[in-house]
């Protein structure tokens, strides 16, 4: 036996953002292009002088026209019109004619075939054909003097940004996030130029691109500029949930790499960014995760006592959570020595799932931690039961008997317990296949589960992993198996399960021997 204690798990790092994560990067009903023309409150009139009117004209053909080519056609009408001798009428309304020039060129920005820096000939453009053009920035400039004319108008300026143009480089930022960071970073640039307020997705695409990078201040910044622009916009919920977890944890990350007062700021910042997480997404399932993280930056600035004000509404109505959840709440009073309190999710989260490995080897450490040592064996039995090649479980019942053996007063007693220990201690070092569960995943209509296998026989030999998905009852819900060569001593292998079925919450495999 290698140690006297139960080894308390190491807190759990943080993954790199996959294509996965920023799947769910999607635009909200509100978040689309639209429509043009102007309010009440804006006096600019687009359809004057009457060759502004030909241009409005013009431009609502090629706003409205389905075909592409059709349309492509009648954005160089638009263009060819706004250039026809305009130095002869642009001056009667210069407004009006920047509002129709920056939409004409926002349309022009979502057209396919056109490249975003093009000559002003090739989008139609009459007055210095050969001349290059920048359309987000050419766009971009004609917007902002629309403002600048007219100050009333900046509201409908700011509707009109969030146009097909925006659409189309937001869209393509967020379908480049998965795959390429440097384009993903292009187009969110180009987003922002074309709507730079109020918009929270290039920012939060800018914080995966940061990441990938391993540039962890900026992406913590572009986080913090994805929640700013979110609001309190209920549209924009689910990009300000994600961006205040990422920053939260990235945060929390980064300040394990500092010291001293540097640290203590950083820390503080995350604190207040999972604080802000729990405050608002405190029901999610991603809670759990922000909870342990919230704890560890709390143990790290000295300030255990705060710890159970993080898991204080899950002690008060267990019910109301998940086994996952409460698990996540007995971890985390276990990291701050509250076992009394972990006993007591732990308990409860078996209660909801009685085949919860997790929460059934976190009740005997807890347990064991209360001197608790013959009500360690029950859950022990069980996680065993499920669990049988990992050395962990085993284990864990030689900690119980070795507690016995130090509480016991009768001789007797005491080298029965002992012996039970040596047994126990012998029956980890002897499994002929080391098993490590690295993942389970539980997803609503399917499981993922991963583990290492490790030789640990002389004469090893082939071995079929015979995996059963359960569900909270404890039913059967899918099977799966791999075989396995004989694994020499030392060497590991990997094996990954993926089934399909609902409501699968646990596990359990036959002996490898």
């Amino acid at each position: 036996m290698r140690s006297t204690r139960p080894s308390r798990r190491a807190a759990s790092r943080l993954l790199p953002l996959t294509a996965a994560a920023v799947a769910t990067l999607t635009f909200s009903t509100a978040a689309q292009a639209q429509p043009g023309g102007v309010g009440p409150s804006c006096d600019v009139d687009t359809n004057s002088p009457k060759e502004l009117l030909v241009v409005s004209l013009a431009f609502q053909r090629a706003a409205t026209a389905a075909d592409p080519a059709a349309k492509t056609a009648a954005l160089k009408n638009t263009m060819k019109e706004l250039t026809n001798k305009a130095d002869k009428w642009r001056s009667k309304n210069p407004a009006g004619y920047d509002m129709m020039l920056a939409q004409t060129l926002s349309l022009w920005v979502a057209d396919e075939t056109t490249p975003l820096v093009t000559t002003r000939g090739a989008i139609g453009a009459t007055d210095l054909p050969t001349e290059s053009i920048d359309l987000v920035d050419a766009a971009n400039k004609a917007f902002n003097a629309v403002v600048e004319a007219e100050p009333s108008c900046a509201a409908n300026v700011r509707a009109l940004r969030q146009s097909e143009g925006w659409l189309a480089m937001t869209k393509k930022a967020l379908d480049f996030s998965s795959s390429d960071p440097d384009s993903a970073a292009f187009y969110a640039q180009h987003s922002i130029t074309l709507l730079p307020v109020d918009n929270p997705y290039p920012y939060q695409v800018l914080g995966i691109v940061a990441q990938r990078k391993n540039d962890i201040p900026n992406a913590i910044a572009n986080w913090t500029k994805a929640i700013e622009a979110s609001g309190t916009d209920s549209s924009y919920r689910d990009i300000r949930q994600s961006s205040l977890f990422y920053k939260g944890l990235y945060e929390l990350q980064f300040a394990r790499e500092q010291s001293g007062d540097e640290q203590k700021a950083t820390l503080g910042k995350a604190v207040e960014s999972m604080k802000s997480y729990l405050a608002d997404f405190g029901a999610s399932q991603d809670a759990a995760t922000i909870m342990q993280g919230l704890a560890e930056a709390y143990v790290t600035l000295g300030e255990t006592d705060k710890v159970a004000s993080i898991y204080a509404p899950m002690l008060a109505s267990p019910d109301a959570f998940s086994d996952y959840q409460l698990t996540m709440g007995g971890v985390i009073a276990s990291q701050a020595e509250k076992h009394a309190d972990a006993v007591t999710f732990f308990s409860a989260a078996i209660g909801k799932n009685p085949n919860q490995r997790d929460a059934l080897r976190n009740l005997a450490a807890a347990l064991y931690a209360e001197k608790r040592y013959d009500d360690m064996f029950k859950p022990l039995e069980t996680l065993v039961a499920i669990d049988p090649n990992n050395v962990d479980a085993w284990n864990m019942f030689a900690f119980a008997y070795q507690g016995k053996a130090q509480a016991a007063t009768v001789p007797a007693d005491k080298k029965k317990y002992t012996d039970s220990l040596i047994v126990f201690s012998g029956k980890s070092d002897s499994l002929a296949v080391k098993l490590t569960v690295d993942e389970f995943q539980r997803n609503p209509e399917s499981a993922v589960f991963a583990v290492s296998l490790e030789g640990n026989s002389d004469k090893p030999q082939a071995n079929t992993l015979s995996v059963e998905f359960l569900d909270a009852a404890g039913n059967v819900v899918a099977t799966a198996t791999e075989s396995v060569e004989p694994i020499t001593k030392g060497d590991r292998k990997s094996v990954r399960l993926e089934v399909q079925g609902n409501g699968i919450t646990a596990y359990r495999y036959k002996p490898l021997s």
